[in-house]
Formats: structure tokens, sequence, C-alpha cells
């Protein structure tokens, strides 16, 4: 008996393996990974590493070189593709990864963490870094726009928090990023006549104010078995805080406060970009789905967390 004459002749058998396979077929395609971008594996990455106040001939024999010598004892790395850059200040190493690699987000992880001890243990003080961007095979899942004409970026900066702490919320978000944000700053104005008329000049309230908004160790707490630093805030909080600080003294021996001197205003640095939506001032969040799970699956979560945050907003 042959395979046609087996499944005519037991019919039951035959349709339960079809709607078995039926049913199998159909969970699967209901729950099968979909992405809307394929996953592309991108083997290159950057070590940036920046020593302020040194020149090219300094940065590469006490940094690039330490670097280059480091990231050469991994075997994943081609070291017949890696090179460096140096200038004034700074390193750009490019790392390129074997072929053989086949999870470059591991060796990128673990690359993160080495530096830090080689950071410790060989690189000068003053060398900010090494920081590895490994980030450009990255697709962005969805881009979600914050508009308005009326809010400050301030207010949109808030509105765009909130909507990053509900998204977050959700299983399959990974990076979210965002664009357009404008960075605010304090901006302190005064003239060289209502200086003088107090007896203060302006290095003098430089001075202050350098000194005074940082954080420095000013002694140590001592216990039977370690030794812990002890740090001083001197952060300033808010603009009253700033035009409270005391510069100096007038003739007459009355303290005189940078408010008395200057005027103290807050407002947006001067933008390199500018974002805009329909033609509207906003910002850009862009978020990143995890691996394994379905795109379309994953937008109709996110929707509903962006119609439960709309509601909250004015």
């Amino acid at each position: 008996m042959n395979f046609v004459q087996a499944s005519l002749k037991y019919k039951q058998v035959t349709l339960s393996v079809l709607l078995l396979v039926f049913a199998i077929g159909i969970n699967s395609l209901l729950n099968m990974p979909r992405r809307e971008d394929p996953k592309i594996t991108v083997r290159q990455g950057l070590v940036l590493a920046y020593f302020p106040g040194a020149n090219s001939a300094q940065v590469e024999d006490q940094v690039t070189k330490k670097l280059e010598q480091y990231l050469f004892q991994f075997e994943e790395v081609r070291k017949d593709k890696t090179y460096s850059t140096t200038q004034d200040g700074m390193v750009v190493v490019n790392v390129e990864l074997g072929e053989n690699v086949k999870q470059p987000d591991v060796f990128w992880s673990k690359l993160r963490h080495q530096l830090l001890v080689v950071k410790s243990l060989d690189l000068p003080q003053g060398v900010r870094g090494p920081i590895v961007n490994s980030d450009f095979g990255d697709t962005e899942a969805l881009v979600i726009g914050i508009e308005s004409d009326n809010a400050s970026y301030a207010q949109l900066k808030e509105y765009a928090q909130k909507l990053e702490d509900n998204l977050r919320t959700v299983k399959a978000v990974s990076k979210i990023k965002r664009i357009g944000e404008q960075k605010e700053q304090i901006t302190v104005t005064s003239n060289s006549e209502k200086l003088s008329q107090y007896g203060v000049n302006l290095q003098q309230v430089v001075r202050v104010l350098q000194s005074q908004n940082a954080i420095n160790a000013t002694g140590d707490i001592k216990t039977g078995n370690s030794k812990t630093p002890l740090y001083t805030n001197g952060y300033y909080n808010s603009e009253n805080e700033i035009a409270n600080q005391i510069v100096g003294a007038s003739q007459s021996g009355s303290v005189v406060r940078l408010g008395d001197v200057a005027t103290i205003g807050r407002q947006y640095a001067e933008p390199t970009t500018k974002t805009t939506v329909n033609g509207h001032k906003a910002l850009i969040l862009t978020v990143q789905m995890q691996e394994g799970n379905n795109i379309v699956k994953f937008g109709d979560e996110v929707s509903e967390k962006i119609a439960d945050v709309t509601q909250q907003l004015p």
C-alpha cells in the first residue's frame, strides 16, 4: 500500500494531520518575529579619547599608542583594517572585527569594561574616555514627533520625558533617543561702569563663579579599615543662588552680591540645528525594538502608550 492509498483509506488520520499542520502554520504566522528593516551585522566601531591641552605628538605618544597596543591584544580585532587618527587633544581609533565574530555587541560590551581598567592604569590623568561607539547598525522601529509652537523647549523636554517613561514600560522597547533638544544656559550680563561703581572687577567675578560651581574633595572620612573622600557640593541650583553669590566688598565695607552688579537670566544657547515637524517646533523620539519581537504588535503597544500620555498633555 503506497502513501496515496493509505491517505485515502485512513481519511481521519489524514485530515487530523492536515489540520495540525494548518494550525502550526497559522500559529507561526501570527507569532513569528517581524522587523520593519533587516538585521544588519556591523563589525566596525570607534574608540574615542580626549586629552585637553595636549598637542598631537603628546596624544600620539601617551594615548594613541597605548590604546592600539591594548586593542591589538584581542584576536577579534583585524589589525590590517584597524587604524587611528590623532590630532590636537583627541584620538579616534577605527576598529574592525573579523568575520568570525558573530556577536559584535558582546565584544563591544566587553571592550567598554576593559577600557575602564586601561584608563585607570595606563592613561595619563586628564584623559576623557575612552568611549566606544558601536551603534552604526542600529535601526529605528518608530519615530515619534512632539510638536508645538506655543510650548517652550523646556516644556517639550518635559513632555518627551513623560512619554519616554511610559514607553520604557513596553517590554520590547530597546533604546530611546531624543533629537532636537536645545540646551539651556545661564547668562550673566554686566558692564564696566556698574562693576567699577561697586569696586569689583570682571576677573574677580569670574574666579568666584569658577571656584564655586564645582564639586571638590575637601577632606576624608576615616574609619578603622578605610578612608573615604568627602566632597562638598558647590553647584548652583537656581538663578537666585547665582544672584546671591558674594563677589566682593564695596569701599564702604558692605557685601557686594552678583545680582548687584549684573543681570542673571536663563536662555537657550545658539542652536546649531533646529528640528521641526509639519513646520512646527518639535522634539523627536526614536524608538528601537529588541530582537525577536513582532513590529506590528510592538507598534500597537507603543500607540497605546502614546494615547495615554497624550491625554495628560495640554
